[in-house]
């Protein structure tokens, strides 16, 4: 007789919960960071560093398209390039199965450096860019979430939708 063993597939987590870095006191001559890709996020960033620009008097803020996998190359150059550059970042769009956990994943491996971050999930991802942090040991990593579909958001609607996040990215980055 052939005896089949099921295996339980949870976790009981990483064992260890890391805190995150400290935030910024005040963003005021600071030099930020922008990891983004998906489609509009863009023009979500732009208004958003306009508003930072306005509010901070920063020197220019510094941009790094994101990754699926493992950087190499190219992309792995510009990734270092940019981590020495920054003091802290915003970190997103967590829009799909594979940019959520990457999203976490950059935003992690900034935090590990000290660097403040705040993610910036979708609401149908949330879930999973929550779950892959606390699976992480990363339960307090800091995110704003946003309305799904945001690739089909015309601008004007971006842009409201970037004011209204403003606040939180913001806080995200300056209050523990």
């Amino acid at each position: 007789m052939t005896t089949i063993r099921l295996l339980d597939p949870t976790s009981d987590g990483p064992g260890v919960v890391h805190a995150i870095a400290p935030r910024k006191s005040d963003l005021r001559g600071t030099r930020g960071g922008f990891r983004q890709q998906w489609p509009n996020f863009d023009k979500f960033m732009a208004r958003i560093e306009q508003q930072l620009m306005q509010e901070y008097e920063l020197p220019a803020i510094a941009r790094v398209g994101g990754a699926f996998t493992e950087r190499r190359d190219d992309r792995l150059e510009k990734w270092r390039a940019f981590k020495s550059q920054i003091e802290w970042a915003v970190v997103g769009l967590g829009a799909c199965w594979g940019t959520s956990p990457w999203t976490v994943y950059d935003a992690i491996e900034l935090e590990e450096k000290g660097i403040p971050t705040v993610s910036v999930v979708t609401d149908e991802f949330n879930g999973l860019a929550k779950a892959t942090a606390a699976a992480e040991g990363w339960p307090g990593l800091k995110m704003v979430v946003v309305p799904h579909f945001f690739e089909e958001l015309k601008e004007d609607a971006i842009i409201k939708l970037a004011d209204s996040a403003y606040t939180k990215i913001v806080e995200s980055l300056t209050k523990n």
